[in-house]
């Protein structure tokens, strides 16, 4: 059977430094635990963490956060009513198209995580990153034993591809090498 990978292993090769990330979220999938898995590794680095939110409100985002995080965390989402003034000084985007699409942000060439919601990222948006999170269902359906497929790109070279089994507090990855 498969080996199970902690995420923090799975991406440890790549240096977030100075990049910029693209995570795909195909349709019939959910790409919060992925948010989640991240937003740990951010944390224990020290990050300072901003959400630029054009997907939901920052409730959903304090359900997916392990409680203690939320102070190192600021969230501004568009259901607040809030005003979107500098969306370059934010480190996660989430819902890109919706935001560049109504509200007009323009997502410049500085590092980040750009969150593409229900497959709405075209190809010449992924060429435009230098790592690639792609979020997919399972080719056969619907399994007990794993929730979807995970493949991470860097550029041209495909870093890692395999399952994975999403549990309340922690997301399981399993390699298909």
């Amino acid at each position: 059977m498969n080996n199970s990978i902690p995420f923090s292993d799975l991406i440890s090769e790549i240096n977030f430094k100075n990049k910029r990330i693209c995570i795909v979220e195909h349709e019939y999938c959910c790409i919060d635990f992925i948010i989640r898995d991240l937003l740990k590794i951010l944390k224990k680095n020290n990050q300072e963490i901003n959400i630029l939110s054009f997907y939901n409100s920052e409730d959903h985002y304090e359900k997916i956060i392990d409680f203690d995080s939320k102070s190192t965390i600021k969230i501004q989402s568009i259901y607040k009513n809030e005003i979107i003034e500098n969306s370059y000084s934010y480190l996660i985007i989430d819902d890109v198209f919706t935001g560049k699409t109504l509200f007009g942000i323009k997502c410049k060439e500085i590092e980040g995580i750009y969150i593409y919601r229900s497959n709405s990222a075209t190809e010449t948006d992924m060429c435009s990153y230098d790592i690639c999170i792609l979020i997919k269902p399972l080719k056969s359906g619907v399994s007990t034993v794993y929730d979807g497929i995970i493949e991470i790109h860097q550029f041209d070279r495909t870093i890692f591809t395999g399952k994975y089994k999403v549990f309340r507090d922690e997301t399981v990855y399993y390699s298909l090498c």
